[in-house]
């Protein structure tokens, strides 16, 4: 049976594989440099530097020795009993959270059939969620629900994401590998994250993805672009509530034809934009929070008006740029500045942009109403946008 440790500290938790065999997770290698010994991450692409104590924890544990067989090897490095076993923990909990190493019991229960599926169809990719853990458990139907507009009832050959749930904890594997432990509230926009990895990596060649958002009213689509904060979940957000047909509030795939297709994820609004988004989406306010792994607190807001298919042609493009105390306006924009806005933030995977579907992207710019929204209150640049696109 596993001994719970409970660490004493701000963060208590419980630690509940002191007696287990934590294994390396594939691609993880220790390497020397001169005198000092650091961890390479293959899937991270980051090395983690381990002083004498780390280093010893680390060749203990991957040698096959549970985390309170460690325990002894550190206090021959001179450790008090304490010292020891916080110094184990730590750094085991570490490495859990970082998906460097795995719980050998965790990995198998991976392996084994699923208590539940959720398959998902996003454009091309397909996707299963399996869950291992207790029947009906809460994150299955969280999951159901952020995730609904890609429900699919069966996928083949689709990208395998497991979750094996560990009390407060969930342990995440991608293709069998694991990404890492988190805590329930950080599941979603983790599996958002590798989902959205998956759809960049699975993109044609010639085809790449934009950092916008994507709108719809009646054949023309809104293509929306700006900085980080700028407010484009928001005002997406508002624009789908006045009956634009929603295509995405950040992810936008083009193809090499030009054609615009959002990925419809559930609109992530941020803490600071939860009251300003509950005025035009009541129920904000009442849903989950998550947390995202940059640290931001995020609610997943359902939608029911999306626009299905690629958008052929574009009708208005606009920079956001939100200003404190602003008055609201819309000035024009140069195509070509629009287009060189787009493309700066643009993801090929290649990392080449091609020449020929630039042309094409640039050529579905003739017509458009290019345009910058300067603006501070979302409910003036809505009434502006509308103004813009005939209601």
């Amino acid at each position: 049976m596993a001994v719970e440790i409970v660490l004493s500290g701000p963060n208590d938790e419980v630690f509940p594989w002191l007696e287990s065999r934590l294994d390396s997770a594939p691609g993880v290698r220790r390497l020397r440099v001169g005198e000092r010994s650091v961890l390479f991450c293959e899937r991270r692409q980051q090395l983690f530097e381990l002083n004498a104590t780390a280093d010893c924890i680390w060749r203990s544990l991957v040698a096959g020795r549970s985390p309170s067989m460690v325990v002894h090897d550190v206090l021959a490095l001179g450790a008090s009993p304490a010292e020891a076993l916080s110094f184990v923990i730590a750094s085991a909990r570490s490495w859990l959270v970082a998906g460097l190493l795995a719980p050998a019991e965790v990995a198998a229960r991976c392996r084994k059939t699923p208590d539940a599926e959720i398959h998902l169809r996003l454009s091309e990719l397909a996707c299963t969620l399996a869950l291992h853990g207790p029947a009906h458990h809460p994150l299955q139907r969280e999951l159901e629900l952020v995730f609904t507009q890609f429900l699919a009832a069966h996928v083949d050959r689709s990208a395998s994401i497991s979750l094996v749930c560990e009390a407060a904890n969930v342990f995440l594997f991608f293709a069998g590998r694991p990404l890492g432990l988190f805590r329930t509230d950080q599941v979603i926009p983790e599996v958002k994250a590798i989902i959205t990895e998956a759809i960049s990596r699975s993109l044609s060649d010639g085809w790449f993805l934009l950092h916008a958002a994507l709108l719809r009213r009646g054949h023309r689509g809104l293509l929306i672009s700006g900085a980080p904060g700028a407010g484009k979940t928001t005002l997406a957000l508002a624009l789908a509530a006045r009956g634009l047909g929603y295509g995405s509030d950040d992810i936008v795939t083009v193809s090499p034809a030009g054609h615009l297709r959002g990925i419809p994820f559930s609109p992530a609004v941020k803490s600071g934009g939860w009251e300003l988004a509950a005025a035009h989406a009541p129920q904000v306010l009442g849903l989950p929070i998550h947390r995202r792994g940059d640290g931001q607190q995020v609610r997943y807001v359902p939608i029911d008006c999306f626009a299905e298919g690629d958008v052929e042609t574009l009708g208005w493009a606009l920079i956001l740029d939100r200003r404190p105390d602003a008055k609201p306006r819309i000035e024009p924009v140069e195509p070509l500045a629009m287009i060189a806005e787009l493309i700066s933030g643009a993801y090929c995977p290649s990392h080449v942009l091609r020449a020929d579907t630039l042309d094409a992207f640039a050529a579905g710019f003739a017509g458009v109403d290019c345009r910058r929204l300067i603006y501070a209150d979302v409910t003036q640049a809505v009434a502006l946008i509308e103004g813009m696109i005939g209601e």
